[in-house]
């Protein structure tokens, strides 16, 4: 994995993106306990071979109290503008029928959101799950429009920084995300 990220880091300097030095396992194992989740084992493997550091991107090696701030803002948003628009949300067919009440209607999806996984920011509003697989897929996320970026990290590096776009994929073909994937 680490020939195609060193690959992918290149062509991602080539778009102007800046990069520091990758974290060291201690400095991964510090921001994994200041955050609270375990980074996918792909995006482990990218932030040893750099960290990317230009605007829109999250700086995982700076802990001080105003990135912290920051990060947490990014990893509580996408929850927060669900639970604000949820009211408006078009019932995803993986949660069955769809109940006639506005008000089962809300709790049914706000305890879904609950369990949701943790979403870990890469850049401006493109997450990626925490805790459900290795290599997960890659999610646009602005408010209620959730759109998969890329099938996993390399596939979503490439479609937004590489020289030409990978074949496209079938969202249907696409890892189980709980709730983030039910509402793609």
């Amino acid at each position: 994995m680490s020939k195609k990220f060193s690959s992918l880091i290149s062509c991602m300097k080539q778009a102007c993106v800046t990069f520091e030095p990758g974290l060291s396992t201690k400095e991964r194992s510090e921001a994994e306990r200041v955050f609270g989740f375990m980074f996918p084992e792909a995006l482990r493997a990218f932030l040893g071979e750099g960290v990317p550091v230009s605007v829109g991107f999250y700086d995982w090696r700076d802990l001080s109290v105003e990135n912290r701030v920051r990060i947490k803002g990014a990893l509580r948003k996408p929850f927060i503008e669900i639970k604000e628009e949820i009211n408006r949300l078009d019932w995803p067919s993986a949660w069955g029928t769809e109940p006639m009440s506005q008000v089962e209607r809300r709790t049914i999806a706000l305890r879904r959101l609950q369990r949701a996984p943790a979403l870990i920011p890469l850049y401006a509003h493109r997450y990626m799950p925490a805790g459900v697989a290795a290599d997960p897929p890659v999610f646009s996320i602005a408010g209620l429009d959730v759109i998969c970026y890329g099938k996993d990290l390399c596939d979503y590096l490439e479609r937004e920084f590489g020289q030409s776009l990978p074949p496209e994929f079938e969202v249907d073909a696409l890892m189980s995300v709980p709730f983030w994937g039910d509402l793609l």
